[in-house]
């Protein structure tokens, strides 16, 4: 069964007497606590980290590079060389194409 049949379409809530009987009463208690839409948009999938909402292999490269760096100014490791230019050199490196062991 879907998570979405498990909501009420008409008032956007969860149908609570489902969630009971058919999730242990713990993990039921924390399904009705996510939060639901009250929009009757379909779901979609968005990659937050651009501004259209859509992923590239320049989005996804920009985000690990600033991700690593966020780590490592709040002390959460992220290791790298202490330059942004220097870790953007470290991660191509460790970009190898799956064809490159072929040549």
């Amino acid at each position: 069964m879907k998570a979405c049949d498990q909501i009420d379409t008409g008032t956007h809530k969860w149908k609570l007497e489902l969630l009971d009987t058919m999730l242990h009463p713990e993990n039921a208690g924390l399904v009705q606590a996510i939060p639901l839409s009250n929009s009757d948009m379909e779901d979609r999938y968005v990659w937050h980290f651009s501004s259209q909402g859509m992923y590239t292999v320049s989005s996804g490269y920009e985000t690990t590079l600033t991700l690593k760096w966020r780590g490592r100014e709040s002390g959460r490791g992220g290791g790298g060389s202490g330059t942004r230019e220097a870790d953007k050199k470290c991660v191509e490196q460790d970009m190898v194409s799956p064809y490159s062991e072929l040549n």
